[in-house]
């Protein structure tokens, strides 16, 4: 929901009192909500507001600690499992592909779709709208597969990954096709639904993976190979900008990264 709320916001900020002042604005909010986490936030232990139900709910998702600490894998041993390869690639995808949108979509909509710097804010903000729907109703969507069909959880999440990156694909290769700016929100709004969708569960997926304990470490090193993706998508796409006047070679190579990070 920050990322929906923040392009027409800054957008009439920088409008309104200037880019600098915006940077000031904007600072000022982290620090009152970074007072605010400190002064208001407790642990689940702590809580003086959870009823007896609630607490119960809460240990009931935690692993148990007897066993997490019979089990101790040094950092560096994740690297010679497979599946920390493969989660490390599938995440490079999703955040390449988030980091175009995030660092190419407002230059996108005024250049290619004609929109005013006024209206930018507002139409960049739309996609990102659907993707905190996506995130959440990718949750749902698993335990709906883990219930009605009998799969496991990683089973349900694993359909959310590999299906939302092929659906991805298709929907960021049709994105230069589309000229008209409502149908191309409706695609740009249900890729980035998708990109959503597949980080809620690659960060879901974590915990069938490895113990609670050392799920930290195994998110830690999941964001490690993703952020080769964000650094290198905006480089990237930039060049290939820059080199053809088109965005069109950039969202074909996105949708072929995403069906990449399917398999």
């Amino acid at each position: 929901w920050g990322s929906a709320i923040a392009p027409p916001l800054l957008t009439m900020l920088t409008l309104s009192f200037g880019w600098r002042a915006m940077f000031v604005i904007i600072g000022g909010a982290g620090i009152i909500l970074a007072l605010a986490f400190w002064a208001f936030y407790r642990a689940p232990e702590d809580s003086k507001h959870l009823s007896e139900e609630e607490y119960r709910h809460i240990l009931a998702g935690r692993d148990d600690t007897s066993e997490e600490e019979a089990v101790t894998i040094p950092w560096m041993r994740f690297f010679a499992y497979p599946q920390t390869w493969g989660i490390m690639l599938g995440f490079f995808s999703t955040i390449w592909i988030w980091n175009i949108f995030l660092t190419f979509l407002p230059l996108f909509l005024q250049s290619t779709l004609g929109v005013s710097i006024e209206n930018t804010g507002w139409a960049a903000s739309v996609p990102y709208i659907a993707a905190a729907l996506g995130a959440i109703f990718a949750g749902r969507v698993t335990l709906v597969l883990a219930r009605k069909y009998a799969m496991t959880s990683m089973g349900s999440k694993k359909t959310i990954l590999v299906g939302g990156c092929v659906g991805l694909g298709v929907l960021l290769c049709l994105v230069p096709f589309v000229h008209n700016l409502a149908l191309a929100l409706v695609v740009l709004s249900l890729a980035l639904a998708l990109v959503a969708a597949v980080q809620a569960q690659s960060w879901a997926i974590s915990s069938d993976i490895v113990p609670d304990s050392h799920a930290a470490r195994f998110g830690g090193i999941m964001n490690f190979g993703g952020y080769f993706g964000g650094a290198l998508a905006p480089i990237v796409t930039g060049v290939v900008v820059d080199a053809t006047g088109s965005y069109t070679p950039s969202f074909l190579v996105a949708g072929l990264i995403a069906v990449l990070g399917g398999l």
